[in-house]
């Protein structure tokens, strides 16, 4: 009969959970667009992105992304926030909604990143768990995970695959306060804290100390930037090798021209010129035999 306190206890501790997203509903304007989100839209016929004050599900503002053309490469359009809280071993729980309209894939991404070196440790999408695609009214997208050990921040996306439209609104991602344990298993050690270190037990470990970590927009800024000029590099070449084939097949289809003018002139002349008629042997008759004359005498 514990387990109804037990419940209690876990809804007072999550109903307070804090929103770890700022300006969740795109209320919030700086220069035009949501203040702390970031949009990335590749250069490309048909693509774009919008601060959309018409379409909302929360509030009065929600941000867009549009596709003409199918698009297929890497990094996908999105609308994108970079979270700095301390969730390391700590399980996310995120919610959002989507509306779409003839969309190939829209999702919302959570990504767990380490900074020493940047890489990405963990990467879940609202798609695993329903893909919405095709034209819908706002619906709910949800997914829950829980942060590696090694994660330093998180980037939550907001994405567009392929085609389409899609709107985004009134987002959260929140991280569990605590966590219950059954009163029936027995005592455990606790843990080494998720922001420590482990260290042997016979060593002491040092005083904890409030240390900022610097925020690693730029670092994230720098390594996208690299990526956009490799990818621009890449399309130059793509387009140096495509011109260089047109080229060779204009030299190649003016040599079949000419190998076809010259086999035409080569049968015109062949035509044209008069056929030699040799000349037949004449024949020699020889003369008739002597006989003689009846009338001689």
């Amino acid at each position: 009969m514990r387990l109804v306190p037990l419940l209690a206890l876990a809804l007072a501790l999550n109903a307070g959970a804090e929103n770890l997203l700022k300006n969740p509903s795109f209320e919030v304007v700086s220069d035009g667009s949501p203040a702390a989100w970031s949009v990335f839209v590749q250069p490309k016929q048909g693509a774009s992105s919008f601060y959309d004050q018409r379409v909302a599900k929360d509030g009065s503002a929600s941000v867009k992304l549009s596709i003409d053309s199918p698009y297929i490469e890497d990094p996908a359009n999105n609308w994108s926030q970079n979270v700095l809280a301390d969730v390391r071993g700590k399980r996310l729980h995120l919610n959002g909604m989507v509306k779409t309209e003839n969309a190939t894939e829209a999702a919302v991404w959570v990504q767990c990143y380490s900074r020493n070196p940047l890489r990405l440790v963990l990467q879940e999408s609202t798609a695993s768990s329903g893909l919405l695609t095709g034209t819908h009214d706002w619906t709910p997208v949800e997914l829950s995970l829980v942060a590696p050990i090694d994660t330093d921040f998180v980037v939550v996306r907001c994405v567009l695959r392929f085609r389409g439209t899609a709107w985004f609104d009134a987002l959260s991602l929140e991280a569990e306060t605590a966590q219950i344990k059954s009163p029936a298993a027995p005592a455990a050690k606790m843990p080494t804290p998720p922001s420590m270190p482990a260290v042997p037990e016979t060593i002491p470990a040092p005083p904890a100390t409030s240390t900022v970590r610097p925020a690693p927009s730029d670092e994230i800024m720098r390594a996208h930037e690299e990526l956009r000029k490799a990818n621009w590099q890449l399309r130059q070449s793509n387009a140096a090798m495509t011109e260089q084939l047109e080229e060779l097949r204009g030299q190649i289809d003016d040599l079949k021209r000419q190998i076809g003018e010259t086999a035409a002139a080569a049968k015109q002349l062949q035509e044209g010129q008069p056929k030699r008629v040799e000349r037949e042997t004449p024949v020699v008759v020889p003369p008739p035999p002597l006989v003689p004359n009846e009338d001689a005498p």
